[in-house]
């Protein structure tokens, strides 16, 4: 044999062997895999996350946050609002109170989000004088406390 013909096996042994070590650990792989899936064993866990700490008395309760989609009171153009909002509070006891007025708040804010206009939502202090609205017509519904604020998380005017 020539020299030529000799590295030409052994470059073709080694391919060879490479493809071989290559499909054995694909099918360690897999194997690894469906004994994963089948024992129901997660393959790696994440930690887990620190359970959300009560409020303290004094420091505010959260109520929401509640998605709104009405239609404005734009005469001659379909324009609607859409919007999220959370209700803050301190006294404890309000969450009993809010969840059983919920659908009379709903009712009061989506009437409220109607009488609007996109002019007077885009105007400068409009967005917090709905708030101020918003806020002095809940709080003369609720007996057991008052709403300290009213945080927008969405606000979209189309």
């Amino acid at each position: 044999m020539s020299e030529n013909e000799t590295t030409t096996k052994k470059s073709g042994n080694g391919m060879k062997i490479l493809v071989i070590i290559l499909l054995v650990i694909v099918l360690l792989n897999t194997a690894l895999l469906a004994f994963n899936m089948l024992s129901g064993q997660p393959l790696y866990t994440l930690p887990l996350q620190k359970q959300a700490k009560q409020p303290a008395d004094g420091e505010c309760q959260l109520f929401g946050p509640e998605d709104y989609t009405v239609n404005l009171a734009d005469s001659g153009q379909r324009r609607y609002l859409k919007v999220r909002l959370v209700l803050t509070y301190e006294d404890k006891k309000m969450q009993k109170e809010l969840e059983q007025r919920q659908a009379q708040i709903r009712d009061l804010i989506i009437l409220t989000l109607r009488q609007r206009t996109a002019e007077n939502l885009e105007e400068n202090g409009g967005m917090e004088s709905l708030r101020s609205e918003l806020k002095s017509k809940i709080n003369t519904i609720l007996t057991t406390g008052v709403i300290k604020e009213i945080y927008f998380t969405d606000f979209l005017v189309q």
